[in-house]
Order: C-alpha cells, then structure tokens, then sequence
C-alpha cells in the first residue's frame, strides 16, 4: 500500500468515526487504534465502545464493513454503526453532481 492510498483509508475511517459520534448517542466510543491488514493490504480502525461498565470493541474497513466484534458487542450498536454507515454514503451519494 502506498503513503497516498493509506493517507486516503485514514480519511474514509475518520470521516466514519465522525459520523458514529454524531448518531451513536447511547454508547460512548472511548479511543481507538489502527491496524495495517496484510491480508487485504488496508488499513482497519479497531473502536472501542462502552455503556456503563460494559464494554465491547468493533473493528471497521474504510469502506464502513465491518471486519470482527467482540463477544460482548449488543446487537443494537452493531445496527446503529450499519445504519450510520449506510446514511453517510447515501448523503455522499446525495451530494455528486
């Protein structure tokens, strides 16, 4: 993966977690981490959610899939992380002349 190409996957995924902290309001996204896949030579973004004592952690493409969760992630966040994904490249589509 070039500088240029990772420096782009980076922005798809910050322009993501934005987009989860303006519509996600019932669980708090703590910090994050990105990771390098070799396997798909791109970058991941592992999100660390929580709500009161518990916590859970969703790893996202640049692309908005979503690559693994933990155990414990609620099935309501997984939704709501979908959702948020699919209105943000829905406006994106929106907006194209």
């Amino acid at each position: 993966m070039t500088k240029i190409e990772q420096e782009s996957q980076v922005e798809l995924l910050d322009l993501l977690q934005e987009q989860y902290e303006e519509s996600i309001s019932n669980f708090a996204l703590d910090h994050t981490e990105d990771l390098n896949d070799e396997d798909y030579d791109q970058v991941v973004r592992t999100m660390y959610f929580s709500r009161g004592d518990k916590e859970c952690w969703v790893i996202l493409t640049p692309y908005g899939q979503i690559r693994s969760t933990s155990k414990t992630s609620p099935k309501d966040l997984i939704v709501q992380i979908s959702n948020a994904t699919i209105d943000l490249y829905a406006t994106a589509l929106d907006d194209t002349p």
